[in-house]
């Protein structure tokens, strides 16, 4: 998730904060309005020669581009703020800088993520300024999440908890709670008790986490109606960068669960028609997992559908997402009983209940050991 420090340069850098706050008129913030006092603030911080003002400004910038779908561009002035707030001894700016770069790297380049992450976290604990720290601690938890690492993950999130005071992070601390307790079978927390800003990233998990809560609660039909919502929230905030790898899938497959095929249909939409280079390697292996799962629902052509679930199990473990993979496999192995092939879902489901004991994700285990059992039972 994205942070952005509002500061004062004479009047520029905060009118850009407040244009870029959600009201009644402009629920994802005047964001153009905001650019151009970013704009502003950024030459007059060259003419003064100020590195600390440009580097604040580049970060609001970066910020700004990655909104608009342009990792690429959002990522040069990022890492530039990065560099000047690094090379002045500027903890709290070098923090700032290091967690937006980490959300930009979190779908492109896990490791790295991990490496930024940790570092911002480091960083942080040396400015001593508490929401520093809660960005840092709440993307490295997220972070740890995705590559797998569940027990860190659950380290982590533990730590912050009694002194976390931004309400963004708060839902991000609570995002993560649901999907560890999800995965480790703990049961469902109540949703986080925060003041949201009513910011895109805030609207967008929010809808997610009320999605998850009525799939768990077995309202699949309330779930689905939330979901599209919420998915604009999430491209609102960030594109198909940031938590979009977090949000996205379980807002399909709540329409899945609901047996609503058009639903997840669209849903894949801002996947399948964004240009190439968007699409991460995270989202374009999630695009094959989903687009299996929905030709499964749908009845598609077999080979396609097998291809697909085959192909998004390796790129999602080329990309590090271990656990990710593994429900990949589980996926493909399903549809192989389902097709009646029982003997060639055999290697999958084994690797990912392997996996899933090695992560300790006891929740997903078992889950796929009932419907195992549920399955032997119906063939008997």
């Amino acid at each position: 998730m994205v942070m952005v420090i509002v500061i004062s340069m004479g009047t520029s850098r905060p009118l850009a904060g407040a244009h870029s706050a959600p009201d009644g008129e402009f629920p994802h913030g005047d964001l153009e309005t905001a650019s151009r006092y970013l704009e502003r603030n950024l030459l007059l911080a060259e003419a003064v020669g100020d590195p600390e003002e440009l580097a604040v400004a580049m970060i609001g910038l970066g910020t700004r581009y990655q909104g608009l779908g342009a990792p690429t561009a959002a990522r040069g002035p990022t890492e530039m703020a990065a560099d000047i707030a690094r090379a002045r001894d500027l903890p709290a700016l070098f923090a700032n800088a290091l967690v937006n770069v980490g959300t930009l790297e979190m779908s492109r380049d896990l490791p790295c993520a991990l490496d930024t992450f940790g570092e911002a976290l480091d960083v942080a604990l040396r400015s001593g300024i508490c929401g520093m720290l809660d960005w840092s601690y709440g993307n490295y938890a997220s972070a740890l999440w995705t590559a797998g690492r569940l027990g860190e993950a659950a380290a982590v999130l533990s730590e912050p908890k009694e002194f976390v005071h931004v309400p963004t992070i708060k839902l991000l601390l609570g995002c993560v709670d649901s999907w560890l307790a999800d995965a480790c079978g703990g049961p469902p927390p109540p949703l986080p008790k925060t003041d949201s800003t009513g910011n895109s990233w805030d609207l967008a998990a929010l809808g997610n986490l009320e999605v998850l809560a009525r799939v768990a609660a077995g309202d699949t039909e309330g779930a689905a109606a939330l979901a599209e919502g919420a998915l604009s929230h999430a491209l609102a905030d960030g594109g198909l960068d940031d938590d979009f790898i977090h949000f996205w899938p379980a807002l399909v497959r709540a329409a899945l669960a609901d047996d609503d095929v058009a639903l997840a249909q669209r849903l894949l939409e801002p996947a399948t028609t964004a240009a190439p280079g968007i699409v991460s390697p995270a989202v374009a292996a999630q695009l094959r997992n989903l687009r299996g799962l929905i030709g499964s629902a749908r009845g598609d052509n077999a080979s396609e559908i097998e291809a697909d679930l085959r192909a998004d199990v390796a790129a999602l473990a080329d990309f590090g997402g271990v656990g990710w993979s593994a429900r990949a496999e589980e996926d493909l192995g399903r549809w192989l009983v389902t097709q009646g092939r029982c003997s060639d879902a055999e290697m999958p489901l084994g690797h990912a209940r392997e996996v899933y004991r090695e992560v300790d994700a006891d929740g997903w285990l078992a889950r796929l050991d009932t419907w195992l059992a549920s399955h032997a039972s119906t063939e008997n």
